[in-house]
């Protein structure tokens, strides 16, 4: 007696098609998903979903005191507030910085120019010590003075002034830095 095993291309048939209905009803299920999730964000107003207390972007004009707000931190950003007794003028910050081999004096001048000339004082007490003046070198959208570099050796321990000059365009402008060597 013969037994009958079903053929194996019914069988392959079967699989495929249990395989195909698997995976049409995933690709349903995560279709309909998606397109709810867009239907409630696109239904649902900015305002409804925040909590109370919490600011929303305004697309209106700027008012007067958000246009002053930005004024002022614009000019703050351009001269920054001098500090450990640094003094500035409103076109002209100084910087010192002690390397360990040397004072740099460093400068911002706000105007874009190329012609002028910067001079350095270094103060400490009785002691002056003056540099050569250097010219004014222009950068994108500012100047500076082209810097001096001051060994160590010419400056004794202790907490100096350096007071910097610029001269241009008939303007003179002073800015101070202090600076500590060790």
């Amino acid at each position: 007696m013969k037994i009958a095993h079903p053929s194996s291309k019914k069988r392959l048939i079967f699989i495929s098609l249990a395989v195909l209905v698997i995976a049409g009803v995933g690709i349903g299920v995560y279709a309909l998903r998606q397109s709810q999730q867009t239907a409630s964000i696109t239904k649902s107003s900015p305002s409804s979903s925040l909590q109370p207390g919490v600011s929303t972007v305004s697309l209106n004009p700027p008012t007067d005191a958000e246009v002053q707000a930005g004024q002022d931190a614009k000019a703050q950003t351009v001269n920054p507030p001098s500090s450990s007794g640094d003094t500035q003028t409103n076109d002209l910050n100084a910087v010192a910085n002690y390397t360990g081999t040397s004072v740099q004096v460093r400068t911002t001048i706000s105007a874009n120019v190329s012609d002028g000339s910067c001079s350095l004082t270094l103060t400490k007490g009785s002691t002056v010590v003056t540099k050569a003046n250097v010219g004014i070198q222009a950068l994108s959208g500012y100047s500076t003075c082209k810097g001096w570099d001051i060994p160590v050796s010419e400056l004794s321990s202790g907490t100096w002034t350096a007071k910097v000059t610029t001269s241009y365009q008939s303007k003179t402008s002073v800015a101070t830095a202090v600076v500590a060597i060790p």
